[in-house]
């Protein structure tokens, strides 16, 4: 079997591209040599050090008995994160399309929006128990947001920009609301 044979196990974005790095950082600690501390970085996928193999050995599945991840969501949740990826998909498309003309500041801005919007989905799809509070923290951060993004140019200074971001914060919270006996089982 050729690739990735250990299955990921989680929704988050932001983890399915540091998982790897993470268990680099791990065994590159955990090495007695520190040859085998630089070695470990530069050799190929799945190479680990002696010691650190038989220390710390990787759980490797029986893809014979492999099972999809999947975490049971009520469908208004499923809408909900679901209507929240298509915008995040609009910002960065957005982002994309525009990346030429705008400052560093302002990519740095929407594609920071876009991660951690993307990180809260992911914690949401995953039923974490902070995942409420995660996407309160998310939708109250758009109240800067408004403010920063045109100062850097992300977007215009026009009242349509305000206008819009504040009411997709506020459909966000009225569908949020209408999540709420499932969201908030989840968070207690």
């Amino acid at each position: 079997i050729f690739g990735v044979t250990t299955p990921l196990a989680s929704w988050n974005p932001l983890w399915a591209n540091l998982q790897f790095y993470a268990q680099l950082w791990a065994d590159a600690r955990r090495a007695e040599r520190w040859r085998d501390k630089l070695r470990i970085w530069f050799m190929p996928t799945g190479w680990r050090p002696a010691d650190v193999a038989a220390r710390y050995p990787l759980n490797k599945p029986d893809l014979s008995q492999f099972r999809k991840f999947e975490v049971p969501l009520d469908g208004r949740q499923q809408w909900y994160v679901a209507l929240q990826f298509c915008t995040y998909i609009a910002l960065g498309s957005y982002l994309m399309n525009l990346e030429n003309s705008l400052s560093v500041a302002a990519l740095v801005l929407g594609w920071g929006t876009v991660a951690l919007g993307l990180f809260v989905l992911g914690v949401a799809l995953e039923n974490r128990p902070w995942a409420l509070r995660l996407e309160l923290l998310r939708l109250v951060l758009n109240l800067p947001l408004v403010w920063l993004a045109p100062l850097v140019g992300l977007w215009p200074a026009s009242p349509v920009a305000w206008v819009g971001l504040l009411s997709y914060s506020l459909l966000s919270g009225i569908g949020l609301y209408c999540c709420r006996s499932r969201v908030t089982r989840l968070a207690s």
